[in-house]
Formats: C-alpha cells, sequence, structure tokens
C-alpha cells in the first residue's frame, strides 16, 4: 500500500514539474542544460530491480490468465447460445414436418371417402350399364 501511495505522489510531482516547464518557464530557461540535461542516472539496486520485475511479469502473467478465462467463458456461452437456437430451429422444423404430416394424413382419409363415395355413387350406374341393352352380356365396369 505504502508504495502505491508514493508512486501516486511521485506522478503527482511529474505532473506539476510539467506544468511549471511548458507554462512558466522561457525558452531559453527550457533549454537550459544544467536544468535539464539529456541524459539522468538513475541508481538503483540490481536485487530490487528484478524482483520488482519478477512482481510485474507475475501481475501480468494473472491478467493474462484472467483474460484467458474471461474469454473462456464468453466462447462456452456463446457455444451454448448457439446450440439452443439450432435447437430451436430444429424443433420448429419438427413442428413444421409434424404439421404437414397431419395435414397428409387429414388429405389422404378425405381422398379415400371421396373414393369410397365416387364409388358408391358410380357402381349402381355401372350395373346399371352393364345389365341394359343385351341381357346375355354382362360386363362389370367398376368392380
Amino acid at each position: 500500500m505504502q508504495e502505491g501511495r508514493h508512486e501516486v505522489w511521485l506522478r503527482e510531482k511529474a505532473g506539476i514539474i510539467a506544468e511549471i516547464e511548458v507554462y512558466w518557464l522561457f525558452p531559453w530557461e527550457r533549454f537550459n542544460q544544467n536544468w535539464f540535461p539529456d541524459l539522468i542516472f538513475y541508481e538503483a539496486n540490481a536485487d530490487l530491480v528484478e524482483q520488482r520485475e519478477e512482481e510485474l511479469i507475475k501481475e501480468e502473467e494473472e491478467k493474462l490468465e484472467k483474460e484467458e478465462k474471461r474469454l473462456k467463458k464468453e466462447e462456452k456461452k456463446k457455444k451454448e447460445e448457439n446450440k439452443l437456437k439450432k435447437e430451436k430451429e430444429e424443433e420448429k422444423y419438427v413442428q413444421k414436418i409434424d404439421g404437414m404430416t397431419n395435414e397428409i394424413t387429414t388429405l389422404k382419409k378425405e381422398i379415400e371417402e371421396m373414393a369410397a363415395l365416387l364409388k358408391n355413387v358410380l357402381q349402381p350406374q355401372a350395373i346399371a350399364v352393364a345389365t341394359c341393352g343385351d341381357s346375355s352380356r354382362s360386363t362389370v365396369l367398376y368392380p
């Protein structure tokens, strides 16, 4: 927690210095090499630098792992949504097919009923045609 506060303080300090450089200094003061050298040397303990690098690497790896898990969850969710969508579409088509099958069955029954009615209507006429005229010959047109 202390490092976080210190980093915030350093950022604020850097912002104030930048504001002073831009708005409060004259051009010849900004280009003064004694005040603003081209190179700044910074001394640091190598062990602390390595330790901080390792911490940063671990933090980055954790972020990547979290992002990977989030993406996997999102992908899994999309796959499930697509699967449900396909199942709904398939169910819709199955219902349509069932409806058509029922309609076909109904039509078959109606056709059979019509055929039976036609047979009943035409059979007496066939018998009348067969018996008319010459009684020696009898032909049945509709069995």
